[in-house]
């Protein structure tokens, strides 16, 4: 009775499950498609606690290494808008809908572009985050 007691805390920790994995992987939507459905039990727990535990980000840093835990590299490229003032000449004029947007180069290809994430500001406008000059 008792090794059937401390089994159940066990049980209740999601780096030591072991009869629960899978309702623990249904809990925090596992496996999905960058995980794949291969994994060794020890792989498993390892994603699932990386799942339940990641704090997230939208930065560039954030990215490179959430992508680099999947065993991969990537280079990415940071979009932002063009603002008179503080822009430089030269610089990219994109289209409202892509301001603010990242893409991704993985490591090893020839330019296959994908989009990482799309970051809006609500009712906020973008220059009211850039920091006002003195005339």
């Amino acid at each position: 009775m008792n090794d059937r007691a401390e089994s159940l805390l066990n049980e209740a920790n999601p780096r030591a499950t072991y009869e629960l994995l899978a309702e623990w992987e249904a809990f925090a939507n596992l496996p999905d498609a960058c995980t794949g459905s291969t994994l060794t039990l020890q792989e498993r727990r390892a994603v699932l606690v990386q799942r339940l535990t990641a704090m997230g980000g939208q930065s560039v840093s954030y990215f490179q290494s959430m992508v680099k835990r999947l065993g991969y590299t990537v280079e990415i490229t940071e979009y932002r808008p063009f603002v008179c003032g503080v822009s430089q000449c030269g610089m990219q004029a994109l289209p409202a809908q892509d301001a603010f947007c990242l893409a991704g180069t993985p490591g090893g290809s020839t330019g296959y572009l994908f989009p990482l994430r799309r970051v809006t500001g609500g009712n906020r406008s973008p220059l009211e985050d850039q920091p006002r000059r003195r005339p």
